[in-house]
């Protein structure tokens, strides 16, 4: 009989192994040279992309991520964030300044960040 209990355990644990890998993970998944990091959406500032590359700016350094500025636009709109410009997706809740520019555009500055991001109110 106990070879059967330690077997119904093993199968029981088998089966939370695969539940659990088959939920959803709520971190984005980056690169910093050759490590992995897994990064809690309210830790991002933005994403850009630039020269075929998407990348991921924090408070704490710059992260590669794979796909597209577009799938992380959906991947990421119940988080908060927004696509304010065609090379920018940006976390609302870093959002500490809006400065009026010229030509119907704008730049914002994000909490914990140097850089002004530029705001395109003409479609994206």
């Amino acid at each position: 009989m106990g070879n059967d209990t330690e077997l119904a355990s093993f199968a029981e644990t088998n089966k939370k192994i695969s539940t659990l890998f088959r939920k959803k993970i709520d971190k984005v998944i980056a690169w910093k040279e050759d490590k992995i990091v897994l990064l809690d959406p309210v830790q991002i500032l933005y994403f850009t992309a630039s020269d075929g590359k998407t990348t991921v700016i924090t408070s704490k350094g710059v992260f590669e991520v794979r796909n597209t500025l577009n799938y992380w636009e959906e991947r990421m709109s119940n988080n908060n964030f927004f696509r304010c410009h065609r090379s920018f997706l940006i976390n609302l809740n870093k959002i500490e300044m809006i400065l009026p520019m010229f030509g119907n555009t704008y730049d914002i500055k994000l909490a914990g960040c140097s850089e002004y991001i530029p705001v395109s109110m003409q479609g994206n």
